[in-house]
């Protein structure tokens, strides 16, 4: 599996990756989208609010994420900003501190009409596929399955977030959907320390 196979909502574990489903049967609490409805401590006043892209929930044995911590994990993300790289902490599922925000406004993004929230869409992450790093490496025409070729270290999941018409959404405007811009986020589930930052190849 390279970046380009990637289609939808990615956990990417240091030895297995789950893919998620739009459509799927059981019960289920993670999703896309959705309000912000959050309590945000350290988000700079002078940048527009930012969106909600995805919750995990911790406790679905479908994608291994075994903690004692919290129920959820909101992953939130600066789209109206160029060049975001936000660094926050999960407090409680609906609490967070952000304690690093990079990224300006710029004159033209985002696109006319860009939605102050995503579509609400539920997520089913299906079983953990083990994955081989010396086996991709070896590969040639391999590049890694982020477009940077990121990766997980011990005790974190990268969740990785690609463009895909079914969100109902452009998250990058026509070109940047089109170049498969992602939206990475690093979750460590000791600490519940998240990066996010965007890769586009």
């Amino acid at each position: 599996m390279t970046a380009d196979e990637i289609l939808t909502p990615t956990l990417i574990f240091p030895d297995s990756l789950a893919c998620a489903s739009l459509a799927g049967r059981g019960p289920n609490r993670h999703r896309f989208g959705g309000p912000l409805e959050l309590d945000i401590k350290g988000w700079p006043k002078r940048h527009p609010q930012p969106h909600r892209l995805a919750t995990l929930f911790l406790s679905d044995p479908a994608c291994g994420l075994n903690t004692s911590h919290y129920a959820h994990i909101p992953l939130i993300y600066g789209f109206e900003l160029d060049g975001c790289r936000l660094k926050y902490r999960v407090s409680v599922s609906r609490r967070l501190e952000v304690t690093e925000c990079q990224g300006q406004r710029e004159k033209d993004w985002p696109y006319a009409g860009y939605p102050i929230m995503f579509p609400t869409l539920p997520l089913y992450f299906q079983a953990p596929k083990s994955i081989d790093w010396k086996e991709l490496e070896s590969n040639e025409d391999w590049s890694g399955l982020t477009r940077q070729d990121s990766r997980p270290g011990p005790n974190e999941v990268l969740v990785v977030v690609p463009s895909n018409d079914a969100y109902g959404v452009s998250l990058w405007g026509w070109s940047g959907d089109r170049n498969g811009t992602q939206v990475v986020f690093r979750v460590n589930l000791e600490s519940l320390i998240v990066e996010a930052w965007n890769e586009t190849s």
